[in-house]
C-alpha cells in the first residue's frame, strides 16, 4: 500500500471537513493507496506525466498558485 504525505496544513483541513466529506477523501485516499483510480479524476498533464485530479482540484490548484505567486512578488517587492 501507498503511503500518505500530508503536505502543509492540508490534514488540518482536512479534519475541519465534516464527516461525509472526509469519509468521501478517505475512500479516495485508500482506493489511491492500492493502486487504483479515485472517483472523479483528470489527468493534470500540465503537472507532470500520471498526474490525475478532478476540474475542482484542477481550478483550485491554478488559483492557489496564483496567490502564491502574488504573495511571492510582494515579498520581494518589499527586499
Amino acid at each position: 500500500m501507498k503511503k500518505v504525505t500530508w503536505l502543509g496544513g492540508t490534514h488540518e483541513i482536512v479534519k475541519c471537513y465534516s464527516s461525509n466529506i472526509r469519509q468521501e477523501i478517505g475512500y479516495n485516499l485508500d482506493k489511491v493507496q492500492r493502486g487504483s483510480d479515485p472517483c472523479d479524476w483528470k489527468v493534470m498533464t500540465s503537472v507532470g506525466r500520471g498526474v490525475k485530479a478532478s476540474k475542482r482540484d484542477i481550478n483550485l490548484a491554478k488559483q492557489r498558485y496564483s496567490e502564491m505567486l502574488e504573495l511571492r512578488r510582494k515579498g520581494n517587492e518589499k527586499s
